[in-house]
C-alpha cells in the first residue's frame, strides 16, 4: 500500500487539501469496487494528514483541524504533499521560511529516499526554500513570482503551465490547478491508467487524452465524448461478464453506431478495447503481485485460464509467466508501466 503524506499547516487551504485527500479517496474506492465481484483487495493507498507542529491547526476557512500527526515518526512516505497557505500575498519570505525551518530536513531525508514531493501556490517556496527546486523549474503564482526570483535565481520559474515536474518534485501555481497536481500525483504514485480513469469521473477532460496513457496502452488520444462515456462504463465493469449490447443500450445509441465510433476514435472495436485494458491491468499485476495466472484472469474477469493466456500472447508476443520472468530479469519493464507523465514538462534537477 503507498502512503501518502499532507503536510498542514496554519492557514492551509482547505481546498488544496481536499483535492489531494479526494483524489486518493476515489481511486482506492474505484480499484476496490472493480476487483470485489473477483476478490476482495487491499487498500491501495492511505493519506495521512500531518504537522509540522502543533496537532491541532486551524485551516484559511477558519476551520479547525484536529489529532493531526507530526513529521518525525518512522513510516516512510512515498509522497509528500504540502498544500497552498495563507489569505493574502506575503510581502516577504517571513512566512515561508517560517515553515521551511520545521521542515527541511524531513522533507530532504523523504526525497533522498525516493519520494515523489509536491507543493502548491506559496508552499512552492517551502520547497525553494528547502533547496529541492535549485537548478529546476517550478510553477509558481504570479503574486509570489517577485520574490522567489529575487530570493532562488537558481530557480526557473514558469508562470504559465498550470503544474510542472522537475525531477522528483511537483508543483502547482495554486487552487484551481490543485487537482490536476492531485490527477498527477495519482498517476505516478498509482498508475497512469487509474489517473486516468480519475480524469473522467472527476470531468476533468472530456477525452481520454486528458492524461498520457503508458507505453503499451497505445491508444490514440480522441475528443469524442460517447466513447469516453463508453470506455468509463467499461472500466467500471473491468471484473464483471460484459455484453456490449448492455453498454450500447446504456448510452442509448445501436451497436453498428457505437462501433464505427470506437473504430474513429480509437481505432478498435469496443471488445477489442476491453480486452486491451484487461491485458494492460494484467500486466501491471504480473509484475506487481504474486498472483497466480488463473487468478489474475478471473480478477480481470475471465474464467477461462486458457483464453487469457492465447489473448495475452496475442497481445504481447509473450505468455503471462514470460512476461512476469522477463519483468523480474530487467527492470525496465517495471518502469515501463508507469513512466513519468507531465502536464507541464520541467527541468530535471
Amino acid at each position: 500500500m503507498k502512503q501518502i503524506a499532507i503536510v498542514c499547516f496554519e492557514d492551509s487551504h482547505a481546498g488544496s487539501i481536499g483535492a489531494v485527500c479526494d483524489a486518493f479517496h476515489l481511486v482506492t474506492e474505484y480499484v476496490q469496487r472493480r476487483s470485489k465481484l473477483s476478490e476482495p483487495v487491499a487498500q491501495t493507498a492511505r493519506v495521512t494528514l500531518l504537522s509540522a507542529g502543533a496537532p491541532r491547526l486551524r485551516l484559511s476557512n477558519g476551520m479547525v483541524l484536529a489529532d493531526l500527526g507530526v513529521i518525525g515518526g518512522a513510516t516512510r512516505y512515498d509522497a509528500v504533499f504540502l498544500p497552498g497557505f495563507g489569505a493574502e500575498r506575503p510581502a516577504t519570505l517571513a512566512p515561508i521560511t517560517a515553515v521551511a525551518g520545521k521542515l527541511e530536513g524531513w522533507l530532504l531525508e523523504h526525497r533522498a529516499h525516493g519520494a515523489l514531493i509536491a507543493a502548491s501556490g506559496a508552499a512552492v517556496g517551502v520547497l525553494c526554500q528547502a533547496g529541492l527546486l535549485h537548478r529546476g523549474e517550478a510553477a509558481a503564482p504570479w503574486w509570489l513570482e517577485k520574490l522567489l526570483r529575487a530570493h532562488f535565481p537558481g530557480v526557473t520559474l514558469n508562470l504559465e503551465a498550470p503544474v510542472v515536474r522537475s525531477g522528483g518534485v511537483l508543483t502547482a501555481n495554486g487552487l484551481e490547478a490543485d487537482y490536476a497536481l492531485a490527477l498527477q500525483l495519482v498517476s505516478e504514485v498509482l498508475s497512469s491508467r487509474v489517473a486516468a480513469w480519475l480524469a473522467k469521473f472527476a470531468g476533468a477532460d472530456g477525452s481520454d487524452s486528458a492524461l498520457r496513457t503508458q507505453p503499451g496502452e497505445a491508444i490514440a488520444p480522441h475528443h469524442d465524448p460517447l466513447v469516453s462515456r463508453a470506455t468509463f462504463w467499461l472500466e467500471e465493469r473491468l471484473s464483471q461478464p460484459v455484453r456490449i449490447r448492455d453498454l450500447a443500450e446504456e448510452l442509448a445509441v445501436s451497436e453498428r453506431t457505437l462501433a464505427r465510433r470506437f473504430e474513429k476514435a480509437l481505432g478498435r472495436t469496443p471488445s477489442g478495447y476491453l480486452q486491451h485494458l484487461r491485458v494492460e491491468i494484467s500486466k501491471q499485476m504480473l509484475v506487481r503481485t504474486d498472483r497466480s495466472v488463473a487468478r489474475i484472469a478471473h480478477l480481470i474477469g475471465y474464467s477461462d485460464t486458457r483464453f487469457f493466456r492465447t489473448l495475452f500472447r496475442s497481445q504481447t508476443g509473450l505468455t503471462p509467466s514470460e512476461f512476469r520472468n522477463a519483468s523480474r530479469s530487467d527492470p525496465r519493464f517495471r518502469s515501463a508501466l508507469d513512466p513519468p507523465s507531465r502536464l507541464a514538462s520541467g527541468r530535471r534537477g
